[in-house]
């Protein structure tokens, strides 16, 4: 990880930390990553600074802050999914950082209501309604396992945090590891998995609202996640550098990690939610928002211009539109 804003922990992140773990100063990691990117004021996600765009100043951009053009995009995909016009229904955009939104474009303005929920704020969701999330879901904090080998408990990460000098890494055997993911991993192998985005997902689906749900987001089936990522898939961001080191620099850097697409299809579809489909976002776009992409091209024409600029970076497989999967579901008729 290179040009970070701070090296090591703060004073005041090290205060809180030791304040919500046990006597021992030790935290189970989903619970460190929870309070190192949402602790008020000091949390990644709770201070007052840039994060999202592409100057030295910020550490990621997503599609939504690349402007109009996946504004435009998601919405024309909406209208075609939905069983119900869109002003019979509530636009709803999962946590967006702040002016990098959908909801500031003039397209979602079709719908009859919008709302923007933040992290921590009520979930409450009823009648018609489109739940929309870009590159939520992986924001939630997520649990670390390592394989002990044959015969041999799963072993699960913790994170000392002593008074002085850096945070460590803790294995002592996993309590109650998901029933959904292998007991029988390889000594050594770390299996990251995204337990609070299932939580999020179970949560909003269990709201009494009808219509669609739509997230975009990078994952891979969870085969991969248990025989291929030996390292594991979580990482640290800042200034837009990519790192493996996660406890260094609590509240200084983004966390993430792989989502495992299975378990979220089949939160959905034991909600009652129909219709789930994964596909790439260039797919998903060639496929639901082809007027867009045509009235883009035309506009342009053979010229250069910004939009078009944009709709190639959000569509070609090498960029955007092969790293990131939608996944859409339809709940009730409306």
């Amino acid at each position: 990880m290179q040009s970070l804003p701070a090296n090591g922990i703060s004073p005041e992140m090290r205060r809180h930390l030791r304040e919500v773990a046990g006597r021992d100063g030790c935290l189970r990691f989903d619970h460190f990553m929870r309070e190192a990117l949402y602790a008020p004021e000091i949390g990644y996600y709770r201070k007052q600074r840039d994060r999202v765009g592409r100057n030295g100043g910020t550490d990621f951009y997503t599609a939504s802050s690349l402007g109009k053009v996946f504004a435009d995009l998601v919405v024309a995909a909406v209208e075609e999914l939905l069983p119900f016009p869109p002003e019979d229904g509530t636009f709803v955009e999962l946590g967006p950082e702040e002016n990098s939104g959908l909801l500031g474009h003039a397209s979602t303005q079709r719908f009859g209501a919008t709302r923007t929920i933040r992290p921590g704020e009520s979930l409450e969701l009823a009648g018609n309604c489109v739940v929309f999330a870009n590159e939520v879901l992986d924001a939630q904090p997520f649990r670390r396992f390592r394989g002990a080998g044959d015969g041999h408990a799963l072993e699960e990460a913790w994170v000392a945090v002593p008074g002085e000098g850096p945070p460590a890494w803790r294995f002592p055997p996993a309590e109650e590891p998901p029933a959904d993911i292998p007991s029988g991993l390889p000594e050594g192998y770390l299996l990251d998995w995204p337990t609070a985005a299932h939580d999020l997902l179970r949560d909003l689906t269990a709201r009494p609202w009808r219509g669609l749900f739509l997230t975009f987001d990078y994952g891979l089936p969870e085969k991969i996640l248990w025989e291929e990522r030996p390292q594991g898939s979580g990482r640290a961001y800042a200034r837009h550098c990519q790192g493996g080191d996660l406890i260094a620099h609590p509240g200084e850097t983004d966390l993430t990690c792989h989502l495992a697409w299975e378990p979220l299809e089949r939160i959905l579809a034991e909600a009652g939610f129909s219709g789930v489909s994964l596909s790439t976002q260039e797919s998903f776009f060639l496929r639901h928002a082809r007027p867009v992409l045509e009235h883009v091209l035309a506009e342009a024409g053979a010229e250069f211009s910004r939009d078009k600029q944009t709709l190639m970076e959000l569509l070609h497989p090498q960029h955007l539109g092969g790293k990131f999967m939608a996944l859409a579901a339809l709940r009730g008729s409306g």
